[in-house]
């Protein structure tokens, strides 16, 4: 197991660094109306998305494995199709106008629904996450390792995934107004920098995953 662990680490790292939805978490925190729990919920349906795209990526690397036994061009094809899909992120990254903060008007109650479907969507458009994502599912679902190990790194994986979101009330519930003055530090780090952090993400793991993948191909 400590040779996949090895194998999938850095795509977890890329996986973990999403400029977009620690943004969104820091304005949950930022808010007045029942701040940790609106930020809480929104983990929870990040995380019923992300459970549910590592169940599809499974499922996938099954039906493939069963089809053609040649494991490792499926697994260089995964890599060099994610690889080409994060240069174009990264591209957009960069070519995009930046968004500006609009100040929203509080309501009257946490809207904790709102919350939870907003996590939903943010995982499912969480692209540069999501092409990391599954790379580390297929190297997983083709090793050679018990299936409890596999649960395990999965597990690992998913760990990564929701970092973003997780961090910080995590952050928060831990330190209490020390957490906050740090997660306002960061999001003022973020609000200067998260297109060139982003586009960075995204140029370095495509070039992993272009480096890792085509050798398998050729």
């Amino acid at each position: 197991m400590g040779e996949l662990l090895a194998k999938v680490l850095p795509l977890c790292i890329g996986a973990a660094i999403s400029p977009a939805v620690l943004t969104v978490q820091l304005i949950n925190l930022g808010g007045k109306q029942s701040p940790l729990r609106r930020a809480w919920v929104f983990v929870a349906g990040f995380f019923v998305v992300s459970v549910a795209l590592a169940v599809l990526a499974l499922t996938l690397v099954r039906a493939t494995h069963a089809a053609d036994g040649n494991d490792a061009e499926i697994g260089g094809a995964v890599k060099v199709g994610a690889g080409v899909l994060l240069l174009v992120l990264g591209v957009r990254s960069l070519t995009r106008a930046p968004k500006e903060k609009v100040a929203k008007a509080e309501h009257t109650g946490p809207r904790l629904g709102q919350a939870f479907v907003l996590g939903m969507v943010l995982m499912a458009t969480n692209f540069s996450s999501i092409l990391l994502m599954f790379p580390a599912v297929h190297e997983t679902g083709i090793a050679d390792v018990s299936d409890g190990s596999k649960a395990v790194v999965i597990a690992v994986i998913l760990c990564f995934v929701l970092a973003p979101a997780a961090l910080p009330p995590l952050t928060v519930t831990a330190l209490g107004a020390r957490g906050e003055s740090a997660m306002a530090a960061l999001d003022r780090f973020f609000a200067a920098h998260r297109q060139a952090i982003a586009a960075a993400i995204c140029f370095a793991f495509a070039v992993y995953l272009l480096a890792s993948g085509l050798p398998k191909l050729l």
